[in-house]
């Protein structure tokens, strides 16, 4: 199989990302370095091409379906961005989690999220199932 490549239309030089790669780095930006499973196949990954980059170690798995993009190393926001992923989009920061967000108590290390619908729990986070009303949840940091 051929190696996949990506050269410059002007300059002829072998590019330093593949435009595909870029768009996973623009919105792990955005992200504090995550990105979801979900908004990689939305961006036009096909599973195999999630696996290899997995297997490549461009991509680091975090949570079920959650990955840190290019090192594994996050702060506590990109872990907390990575929890609010795993646990889906009707989920937010709650309890001692959210304490922490808002800097109210120390990390305790744990996640903690309320989730509006039925999710399966995984290892590292720990849900709660309740109705998530609109004027009562606050964004910041994209969290």
């Amino acid at each position: 199989m051929l190696a996949e490549r990506c050269i410059d239309a002007v300059s002829r030089d072998e590019c330093s990302a593949r435009p595909r790669d870029r768009s996973i780095a623009e919105l792990a930006g955005a992200q504090h370095g995550v990105v979801g499973r979900g908004q990689l196949l939305e961006l036009g990954f096909s599973a195999s091409a999630i696996a290899r980059r997995v297997q490549r170690g461009h991509l680091h798995p975090i949570f079920r379906g959650v990955y840190a993009v290019g090192h594994p190393g996050l702060g506590v926001l990109g872990r907390w961005r990575a929890a609010t992923l795993a646990g889906g989009r009707d989920s937010v920061l709650s309890h001692r989690s959210a304490a922490a967000f808002w800097d109210l108590r120390a990390h305790s290390g744990r996640h903690e999220l309320t989730v509006g619908g039925a999710r399966r729990g995984q290892l590292g986070l720990r849900l709660y199932r309740d109705r998530l009303v609109a004027d009562e949840l606050v964004k910041r940091d994209e969290i």
